[in-house]
């Protein structure tokens, strides 16, 4: 068999995804997780959240 040899190009002293983006979903994945938590503690059925 044949060697096949890639040029994969690497991010170097940076990180693949900007920090701002992943921040952002961060704050509306705990939005999300306190609502459907909220929504539990008052009673709300599992279906209907």
């Amino acid at each position: 068999m044949e060697t096949l040899n890639l040029k994969i190009p690497r991010f170097r002293g940076a990180s693949f995804f900007p920090d701002d983006i992943l921040e952002y979903y961060q704050r509306t994945d705990r939005a999300l997780i306190a609502a459907v938590t909220e929504m539990y503690a008052m009673g709300t059925s599992t279906r209907k959240v």
